[in-house]
């Protein structure tokens, strides 16, 4: 960063962006190529052939291991000495920094957390065959997930990473544990929505049809029965477009926090 062309102008240039790039590569190259590594790794994993009745259970935790690396990865590059005073004395603006946060956080480490495993996803989902009927058909629900649910999924994500890159720009000491924290706080928060959402939209629906399959004397519904219907039944609404709505409230305001963090003199 001593090209002394690049900071003449006062107006926002995706050319510091890119010198903050440049500027935090090592930390940036470390970080990629780990979260890569583990994410291979990973997908290897997937792609073993457990028993059926475990696979699910096994799926279930590589996937909760992955989310929770992309929502603590702030802590990597803003957690371990980073962005500190030296660092704050960068000849860019906070607008610039926020960008290249964004970037990072919001496409960069989470494409290179997700895609090889979704890509392993897509691609064994086809040849389970009769092998793993319980499985598959779990797995068949995951694909082929709404819009919806897919939005929500993903806006939850960056508002814990959002949430988690905040609370480690905010806090002046112990930015892991308060990081790690805020992400508990979000992921409570988000349940309770989640439930509130639930109770609101479900719960009606699915009494409803308790009581019109006890009537006709049919056999209660399957653990992956209940989830493909309570898939089913999340479909736009009033109250999914307003879940939706407090999630992007909620990262939105994250977002201003940290840009209001990055205007300040000092951390």
């Amino acid at each position: 960063m001593t090209d002394n062309t690049l900071y003449k102008s006062d107006s926002f240039s995706f050319r510091r962006v890119g010198a903050l790039f440049a500027y935090y590569f090592p930390t940036l190259r470390k970080q990629f190529f780990t979260y890569l590594g583990i994410s291979m790794l990973f997908t290897a994993l997937i792609l073993i052939p457990v028993p059926d009745d475990m696979r699910t259970g096994f799926f279930t935790f590589l996937w909760t291991i992955i989310y929770w690396m992309w929502y603590l990865g702030p802590i990597a590059i803003v957690g371990k000495g980073r962005m500190e005073t030296v660092d704050r004395l960068l000849p860019t603006k906070a607008s610039e920094k926020l960008v290249f946060l964004l970037i990072w956080y919001v496409i960069v480490i989470p494409a290179s957390l997700v895609v090889l495993p979704q890509f392993a996803d897509a691609v064994i989902y086809p040849t389970l065959g009769d092998s793993y009927p319980y499985f598959k058909k779990f797995l068949d629900l995951q694909l082929h997930a709404s819009w919806v649910m897919r939005t929500i999924s993903i806006l939850g994500n960056i508002c814990a990473s959002m949430g988690c890159l905040y609370a480690v720009l905010k806090s002046r000491h112990n930015k892991f544990l308060f990081g790690f924290l805020a992400v508990i706080a979000i992921q409570i928060f988000l349940g309770i929505l989640g439930g509130i959402y639930s109770g609101y939209e479900m719960t009606a629906k699915a009494f409803k049809m308790g009581l019109e399959d006890g009537l006709a004397g049919t056999d209660s519904l399957s653990d992956l029965e209940f989830l493909e219907y309570t898939l089913d039944i999340v479909q736009p609404s009033p109250a999914t477009y307003t879940v939706l709505g407090i999630i992007i409230a909620a990262i939105l305001t994250f977002v201003a926090l940290t840009y209001r963090r990055l205007r300040k003199p000092s951390l």
